[in-house]
């Protein structure tokens, strides 16, 4: 019996990131990761931060260093308080362990369905952070009192932030050399 392949749908994050490279001539195979990070980033910001009002994303494209960024933003609750929900991550003590946790395989996923009825794999984060220490990218992620960097090569980078960012911000850096 011949293994039937399902196509992905088009979304709304294919056009986006095929807008944004626009003459940057990628490769088919690199826009369409690119685009299903963006899908998981966008969907996580939605699913699990609670925010009344959605999020926000917005992107800039660098043609001569073939370069591609892009932050989603939500005035949600922070990584810590989402984790902190879940007895199994109860002790969590900083935004930073927080967000190294989250980008962890399976740490924030939701069992089953999220509340759209989609099912939530949980490797959003995981797999995003894994392919920019790949070397495809840089992935900044702060949240609470903390601000993360992960890149090839380097051990997550933790710094404080200067006050409380009651949300998330994830900045992801794509490079397509």
């Amino acid at each position: 019996m011949a293994r039937q392949v399902l196509e992905r749908p088009e979304t709304l994050s294919d056009e986006i990131i095929r807008t944004l490279v626009g003459e940057m001539d990628l490769a088919s195979n690199i826009a369409h990761v690119l685009a299903n990070h963006l899908d998981e980033v966008l969907l996580n910001a939605l699913t699990h931060a609670d925010s009344p009002i959605g999020a926000m994303a917005v992107g800039q494209a660098f043609p001569r260093e073939r370069a591609l960024e892009i932050a989603i933003l939500d005035l949600g609750q922070t990584i810590r308080a989402h984790l902190c929900g879940n007895p199994k991550n109860a002790s969590v003590a900083t935004d930073s362990e927080a967000i190294i946790r989250a980008t962890e395989e399976g740490i924030s996923g939701t069992v089953g369905t999220n509340r759209w009825g989609d099912p939530n794999s949980g490797v959003g984060l995981f797999e995003l952070r894994r392919y920019c220490e790949g070397g495809g990218g840089e992935l900044s992620i702060l949240s609470g009192s903390n601000w993360v960097c992960f890149s090839a090569g380097k051990p997550p980078q933790a710094d404080l932030f200067r006050g409380f960012f009651a949300g998330s911000l994830v900045n992801i850096r794509f490079f397509a050399r």
